[in-house]
């Protein structure tokens, strides 16, 4: 949330935040990665801006929301179930130069690689 500063003529002026923008992509519900970042983020006590979700249900969207919405000072973090849409996102990312996390990936990744289940990476089943 941008903070305001007193101008030369005493009106308060809005300080452009300072770090990068947050982008936080799932085709969910939302409830995790929410969660997720309002718990990582609360170790954050100086931050200037809150991340923004984008919640859909259709890979082309992905495209549109990087052409759009996501721009090279935007960091992006995403819980997706379908690999489709996890590589989708990276490799728009990875061209465009801008950082990206894959929130659950390690997670299923680190499950099946330790107990031999198999993963659906089906969104239905989330």
């Amino acid at each position: 949330m941008g903070k305001k500063k007193a101008t030369a003529n005493g009106r308060q002026a809005k300080q452009k935040p300072k770090g990068r923008a947050i982008h936080v992509i799932t085709d969910g519900t939302g409830g995790l990665p929410r969660h997720f970042m309002t718990a990582i983020l609360s170790q954050f006590p100086d931050k200037d801006r809150d991340p923004t979700y984008h919640i859909f249900s259709d890979l082309e969207k992905i495209d549109s929301l990087f052409d759009k919405q996501i721009k090279a000072r935007s960091i992006v973090l995403h819980a997706l179930a379908e690999t489709d849409s996890k590589q989708r996102v990276a490799a728009l990312a990875e061209s465009r130069k801008i950082p990206h996390l894959d929130l659950t990936g390690g997670a299923v990744s680190f499950i099946a690689e330790h107990t031999g289940w198999s993963a659906a990476n089906d969104l239905e089943r989330v």
